[in-house]
């Protein structure tokens, strides 16, 4: 377990390498963070007719608040990574530059995709809560 939280600490404080921390940090756990989360989200908009809207709800936001931790992450890693790789000169200095580049696009993807969310889960209200107010409080 010790490696795992050392593995994070070390990506977060970008002292993993810049191509590790891009190639694997970055692109293949956003890419299968983003399918993930997309896949539970649809799933979960497929069966929400007749369950507890809190529990639709809960869940939704367990799965956003992951996936924003996980993407802050990556991309801060990546990020901090870049700087170093800058810094140090060399023939990856443009490299980094350009991977500096691309994580702030992506982050701006990234917003846009939250903005999309936010809307699925008001399309998701009326259909959690079909009498307007929420179910399982008390009055």
């Amino acid at each position: 377990m010790t490696t795992i939280l050392s593995y994070i600490v070390h990506h977060w404080r970008g002292t993993v390498s810049m191509v590790h921390s891009f190639w694997v940090n970055f692109i293949f756990v956003c890419l299968a963070n983003q399918y993930g989360a997309n896949f539970f989200l649809e799933s979960l908009a497929e069966s929400v007719t007749g369950t507890n809207g809190d529990t639709i709800f809960r869940l939704m936001s367990l799965v956003w608040s992951v996936y924003i931790t996980i993407f802050i992450w990556a991309s801060v890693g990546v990020w901090r990574s870049a700087s170093r790789e800058r810094k140090l000169g060399g023939r990856n200095k443009a490299l980094a530059g350009l991977i500096q580049f691309f994580v702030a696009l992506i982050a701006c993807v990234f917003v846009w995709q939250l903005t999309v969310w936010y809307d699925d889960a008001e399309n998701l209200w009326p259909l959690a809560y079909p009498t307007g107010g929420q179910t399982g409080g008390t009055s």
